[in-house]
């Protein structure tokens, strides 16, 4: 479980295809064995993540590996074994703790190499002649070692005991760069000036807004920042797979930053006009951002990192014109105007058809002051059913009593039927239809 753990830690930083690692925290934990299986892997770097420990032998089985680098750990052991480490252009084993040896068999048989550092090592002996006779070879730096001789030129040795007496030698000495570092010649432009923001492009000598950014190769197969023919190539690929006009790449300023990466500033220019529009823009960036675009293989794997593009002309030409924005506002205020009249509208509607309503039932407001009686006077059905759907006549002292079973009782008697019917829904307060026919 806990090797399983470590690789599952080692392989955050992988790439899908498991062909470039590296790793950019502090994990201090020990250098694990099971990243060996991964015999794809071309760029493994594990730099300052304070690894401890050994460094296993099967590290010896990454035989497609094009860049080492276990600098600035904490690092024991012998010195590993790369002898069969073949497609090797990179090494950086600097700032470790391994045992003191004299230089290993491996600085003899890596005939790729271009680069090799050590620095802050335990290296001792002397430094076999050999290793300079790689073609490949540009920069071999050995700061702070041990070595009590030499028998090549070519390289820098500066902090090791052989210098103390060759300190005037070139290897014993840092060395400032002699010739200046690459960039695209504006000499056919003369000395035009451009606006700010505006920058003069190489292809055409007319001032535009260029798209611009700064790559970042993190193992190049080579050293020397002037060679006009390496920038030349990168230029050429630029423009060829990102479909630009030849000669509208512009590249400055190439260095060697603290991480050893090789940054240069490009600046790619419109094929017509002052601008990129934004789908030209959004274009290039995937191409560059998700490494569509492959440079020549001896520049490595990189990334970029892209500075904002201004849109001078394609902002205003996207933007609404004043009349639109009025008439979008007077529009909009129309609407809530609408909206808050139809709201008038429904409820003085609804107000209207209460009334209607109320208007409709006139009794509706006397409903809980009616109360039904029946006195059991008239056993007839129909007269029954009368006298339980109207009582107007009620004594404030007697029970409520029904109109028709007045006029029963005086058409008894003999009565008029006629005062009967006239008076029969006379009603006056609390006084009964017989206290008024008394009366008469």
């Amino acid at each position: 479980m806990f090797f399983y753990l470590q690789l599952c830690a080692l392989l955050i930083a992988c790439d899908s295809a498991m062909t470039d690692c590296s790793m950019g925290t502090n994990l201090k934990e020990i250098f694990p064995p099971q990243y060996a299986k991964f015999r794809l892997l071309r760029f493994f770097d594990l730099t300052e993540i304070l690894l401890y420990g050994d460094v296993p032998d099967n590290l010896n089985n990454l035989t497609n590996l094009i860049e080492l680098n276990l600098a600035h750990n904490m690092l024991a052991g012998p010195f590993p074994n790369l002898t069969k480490m073949d497609a090797l252009n990179y090494v950086d084993l600097s700032n470790n703790s391994f045992e003191s040896s004299e230089a290993p068999d491996w600085f003899l048989t890596l005939s790729s190499l271009t680069t090799l550092v050590i620095e802050q090592g335990s290296l001792q002996g002397i430094l076999p002649a050999e290793v300079f006779s790689f073609p490949q070879l540009q920069q071999v730096l050995l700061r702070n070692n041990a070595f009590q001789w030499l028998l090549q030129h070519g390289l820098i040795l500066v902090g090791n005991p052989v210098c103390t007496a060759l300190s005037n030698t070139s290897y014993c000495q840092l060395q400032q760069q002699s010739t200046k570092p690459y960039s695209t010649s504006l000499a056919n432009c003369g000395s035009k000036m451009c606006p700010i923001e505006q920058k003069l492009s190489p292809q055409s000598c007319e001032c535009a807004y260029p798209y611009e950014g700064s790559l970042y190769f993190r193992a190049p197969s080579f050293r020397e920042l002037s060679n006009e023919n390496t920038f030349h190539s990168l230029e050429m690929s630029l423009w060829d797979e990102l479909g630009l006009t030849p000669g509208s790449v512009f590249l400055q300023n190439p260095f060697f930053n603290v991480d050893d990466y090789l940054q240069v500033q490009v600046a790619l220019f419109p094929p017509t006009g002052k601008y990129f529009n934004r789908s030209e823009i959004q274009r290039i960036g995937f191409y560059l951002s998700n490494q569509t675009y492959k440079p020549p293989k001896y520049f490595g794997p990189y990334y970029f990192i892209a500075s904002n593009y201004p849109f001078p002309d394609g902002s205003r030409g996207n933007s609404l014109s004043s009349g639109v924005v009025v008439g979008i506002g007077i529009g909009c205020g129309l609407l809530v105007m609408s909206l808050v009249g139809v709201g008038i509208y429904a409820i003085r509607q609804k107000k209207r058809a209460e009334k209607a309503i109320g208007l409709s039932k006139p009794f509706a407001s006397w409903a809980p002051k009616i109360l039904l009686k029946n006195d059991g006077m008239n056993t007839n059905s129909t007269t029954s059913a009368s006298s339980s759907a109207t009582d107007f006549g009620a004594s404030r002292d007697g029970p409520l009593k029904h109109p028709y079973n007045e006029v029963i009782a005086k058409n008894k008697d003999g009565n008029s039927v006629d005062n009967v019917n006239r008076d029969a829904f006379d009603h006056n307060g609390g006084s009964t239809l017989s206290e008024k026919a008394g009366s008469t």
